[in-house]
């Protein structure tokens, strides 16, 4: 992650991805790694607290406990959604 500058990268993505949208339009990320989702949750709150956007997720959507027992690599699987202002 560090050598590929991946965090810096989803950050990059993040503002590309919510200036792409039209207003209304929703930007859905899904992380796996405990580093994304403090990235993500962090831009979308500096994106909220600027009014691009606002956050439509406060806490993470995780799976539950019958998609943890059908798909375990879901456990760590956590969708934060902000939408365009």
């Amino acid at each position: 992650m560090k050598v590929n500058e991946e965090l810096d990268q989803l950050t990059k993505f993040l503002e590309v991805g919510l200036e792409a949208l039209n207003s209304g339009g929703r930007l859905a990320v899904i992380s796996f790694h405990s580093g994304e989702d403090r990235v993500v949750k962090h831009t979308f709150q500096t994106m909220a607290a600027a009014q691009r956007g606002s956050v439509v997720t406060p806490k993470p959507i995780t799976s539950g406990d019958q998609e943890r027992r059908e798909n375990v690599r879901s456990r760590s699987a956590k969708l934060r959604v902000i939408e365009k202002t």
